[in-house]
């Protein structure tokens, strides 16, 4: 492609080329200018900067056009383009932006301090600088330094260009202090100033302040107008805001017209149950008790699951209404009621001679909960000899064996159990599972020729059940444990025949086969096993251990020489677009930067305004329904992955990507354009990544695997199991990190903070790698399910890095390791020089 210019024709190469250079210079200027030694320390800023590391600036233009290099040349002279002069204060508000994107916030606050006084007061950094200092203070709850932030740069500079967003926070660093009156004041102002983008968020704001006033009615008005105006988020919760503040207000009709209207909108079970409690709520304050009873217990009878029923059924009980026992039961028991659980269900049972197996099902989960066995098993027991053609019969029989060898350690018991019930009932449909398992109890008891032989029973005895591949393949596994390498053979080869389209597990039975064959010496046929494996599943993790097997490489081995610059060069992006406007047939011209289409978006306007002012939870939401629109669209995600990049939003930009891919239909990570893969893959947060994993020696690949796989770099995330940020720490190992690194002033909410969460994570990843010899399979599994569970498990591999996989008794390491491997095979097709 050629470009005009007043000299003649200028190759597209050429134009890219002076623009790489320009921000080689830019990187080289910051990165000397400043201090870059990196200790495990709160008051230390992080200041490598790096191309990955754009965040949103504090500037108001939301139109600007944004490309990956931060030049927009489309419409420019190349040979008269004069570049921009590299400051200091462009530095230090670059380290602020940072900082603040790293919840670092002394050292955002130092940063943006420096820039303030290195820039004139009418300078654009200088303003950037001032709202940025603001955020550092509201975000690091510093309310009152906020305040008198804001009030002087809205005194100082009465028309700057971003205006609005300082008279936004000033209303809700007023609203946080509970001056809610001059919030409102600043909110009104905001939506004159800025009307028509974010209306229904700064109404919401407006309501809520005048509720914290108690003026309920007005708060409703507000809510309303928040209501009617577009927004991309659920409205439920505005909703049900306005009926309790109507509720409270004495207008109960309105208020159950609205609790009715969120309950017909959700699809959740226990929003509905919600509003039944809240509607019977309202209706006891209106003193109409008896339709009150009736929303009760819709709720005991419809959603026996919420605690919302659980709390209708103490209302109920206490106005001494009837309640069916047996539902009575079972919402005790999803309340962990266990006691009253057992109660209720033993007087359904003496009124009901004629019952399913359900009310024993559900003692028994009581009994065991309360840790009485032999009054579980009992209830088991009466599903088995009595239910026999009950829906649970089967469940019974595994729950039973499971109580047998949970509690009370009695594995050949267990085992014997459900080995009699399949001799008695070999068609039952529940056969092939309940023998799998039982194999699964024998191999967790130690007994390997026992469990090797029930997997095969399985394999033998019902080979086109769906879990026969499989357990031929497990059986293939004890029998390799045990050194018996000739049945080890002919069940991975009995896995293979069997398989029924899954490649994962087609590929795995290959791996092993070939591992057999590798023993055995039989060079010639491990290879072609392990080829096998890889043309059948390359990426799939059991086609990278193949790859790695013909190597005579262990996982993770050997450690790259890595360079995070290497697919996001101005090269490899233009490859990229080449590909792109090729499959699409489109000009290849200015492909990175949003459409005028995108750029106009209700949900990007929003979004990214949300977004600018620390509204994140409501901007995602916004530019999630932005991607989820162009899905399908492979140039619009490819658009928005850069720029969710560019805005900090990194999840989004990996399911941007994500989208991208599939709709210009490239399925395989290592040979798709490794720009767009590493939009996917990016080294997201790699100032903090890089530094610190240097500091302790790790290859900062597999820190970035173990990001991507814990929280797909979602710095605000929690599981279910209460871990928190981008490396998901739990917080008692975050204490306990905190008291090994005697971090100043530790609070558990600290986690959430990503220079903190991923100093955390590497340290503690680190001493597992210490545990374990370097072990790196072993770390992982311990750094997901604790060092004592992996001390059993790899005690049992012999130090065998495949078995250890094999051997592990929860999905959730097992898999966990096989993603990150699969992670770092990507990461380092990108990234290893």
């Amino acid at each position: 492609m050629l470009m005009s210019t007043k000299r003649g024709k200028l190759s597209a190469m050429k134009i890219h080329y002076r623009i790489w250079v320009y921000i080689i210079l830019t990187i080289a200027t910051i990165s000397c200018s400043q201090e870059t030694t990196v200790r495990i320390d709160d008051s230390e800023p992080s200041t490598t900067v790096t191309m990955e590391s754009t965040v949103t600036p504090v500037s108001t233009n939301t139109t600007q056009k944004n490309t990956t290099s931060g030049l927009d040349t489309s419409n420019e002279n190349i040979d008269d383009y004069t570049l921009p002069t590299i400051t200091p204060a462009h530095s230090s508000i670059n380290a602020g932006q940072l900082a603040l994107r790293n919840s670092n916030w002394k050292a955002a606050i130092e940063s943006y301090i420096l820039a303030l006084e290195q820039t004139e007061e009418d300078d654009a950094i200088h303003l950037d600088a001032h709202l940025g200092l603001a955020h550092s203070y509201l975000r690091n709850k510093a309310m009152w330094t906020a305040l008198e932030a804001l009030e002087t740069f809205k005194a100082n500079h009465p028309t700057a260009p971003n205006i609005a967003d300082a008279i936004f926070l000033l209303g809700l660093t007023n609203h946080e202090l509970g001056n809610h009156t001059v919030a409102v004041d600043y909110f009104t102002q905001y939506l004159e100033l800025y009307p028509d983008i974010i209306d229904s968020y700064v109404l919401e704001l407006i309501a809520d302040a005048h509720r914290s006033k108690g003026e309920y009615n007005i708060s409703a008005d507000y809510y309303e107008k928040a209501i009617l105006k577009p927004r991309g988020t659920n409205i439920n919760f505005l909703l049900l805001d306005k009926a309790e503040v109507l509720q409270v207000a004495g207008k109960t009709p309105e208020s159950i017209a609205l609790f009715d209207l969120v309950a017909n909108n959700t699809k959740y079970d226990n929003t509905r149950a919600q509003m039944d409690y809240k509607r019977a709520q309202a209706m006891v304050n209106a003193n109409q008790i008896n339709t009150a009873i009736q929303y009760y217990k819709h709720a005991v009878n419809t959603y026996p699951e919420s605690y919302y029923s659980y709390l209708s059924l103490v209302e109920l009980l206490s106005y001494g209404a009837i309640v069916n026992e047996f539902q009575r039961g079972l919402i005790d028991y999803h309340a962990n009621q266990h006691t009253p659980a057992i109660l209720a269900f033993r007087r359904y049972l003496s009124t009901n001679p004629e019952h399913d197996a359900q009310s024993h099902y559900y003692m028994a989960l009581s009994y065991r909960e309360l840790d009485n066995i032999s009054a579980a098993k009992l209830h088991f027991q009466e599903i088995i000899d009595n239910h026999t053609n009950d829906s649970l019969w089967g469940e019974a029989w595994l729950e039973l064996a499971y109580t047998q060898w949970g509690w009370e350690d009695n594995y050949s018991g267990a085992v014997s159990n459900l080995k009699d019930m399949v001799s008695a009932y070999p068609k039952h449909s529940m056969s092939p599972e309940i023998l799998f398992y039982a194999a699964r109890i024998a191999e967790r008891g130690k007994y390997l020729d026992s469990a090797s032989a029930l997997w095969g029973q399985v394999a033998d005895q019902y080979p086109t059940a769906n879990l026969a591949p499989k357990a031929a393949f497990l059986s293939g596994i004890t029998f390799y444990r045990q050194d018996n390498f000739e049945e080890a053979e002919k069940r991975f080869s009995q896995s293979i025949d069997l398989n029924q389209g899954d490649d994962s597990q087609l590929s795995g039975s290959l791996v092993w086969l070939g591992k057999v064959h590798s023993i055995n010496e039989n060079t010639q046929l491990a290879e072609n096993a392990w080829s096998k494996a890889i043309n059948i599943d390359e990426s799939g993790y059991y086609g990278i251990r193949a790859t790695q097997l013909l190597n005579g490489h262990l996982p993770f081995h050997p450690v790259p020489n890595v360079n995070f610059e290497l697919a996001s060069s101005l090269e490899s992006q233009i490859k990229a677009e080449d590909y792109i406007a090729k499959y699409l047939d489109i000009p290849n011209i200015n492909l990175s930067s949003l459409s005028d289409k995108l750029i106009a978006d209700e949900y990007w306007v929003r979004g990214s305004t949300l977004w600018r002012l620390g509204q994140f939870e409501d901007a995602r939401e916004e530019l999630d329904n932005l991607r989820n629109n162009y899905k399908n669209d492979a140039l619009a995600s490819y658009q928005l992955s850069i720029a969710y990049k560019n805005l900090g939003y990194y999840y989004g930009a990996i399911w941007a990507a994500r989208h991208c891919m599939d709709s210009l239909e490239l399925y395989n990570n290592l040979e798709s354009p490794k720009f767009i893969t590493q939009l996917r893959y990016g080294p997201y947060y790699l100032d903090l990544i890089d530094p610190i994993s240097k500091q302790y020696g790790v290859d900062p690949l597999i820190v970035a695997s173990l990001i991507r796989q814990e929280s797909l770099y979602q710095g605000e995330v929690t599981s279910s199991a209460y871990a928190q940020g981008l490396m998901q720490i739990i917080p008692p190992t975050g204490e306990y990190i905190a008291r090994q690194l005697r971090w100043p002033n530790y609070q558990t909410k600290d986690l959430y903070r990503p220079h903190i969460n991923v100093a955390f994570g590497v340290y503690y990843l680190d001493e597992q790698l210490g545990i374990f010899n370097g072990n790196k399979y072993a770390a992982l599994s311990a750094y997901n399910a604790g060092p004592g569970n992996t001390s059993i498990w790899n005690k049992l591999a012999k130090n065998d890095y495949d078995l250890l996989v094999e051997i592990i008794r929860l999905d959730e390491p097992q898999e966990y390791i096989r993603r990150i491997a699969q992670h770092y095979s990507v990461y380092h097709h990108l990234y290893s020089d």
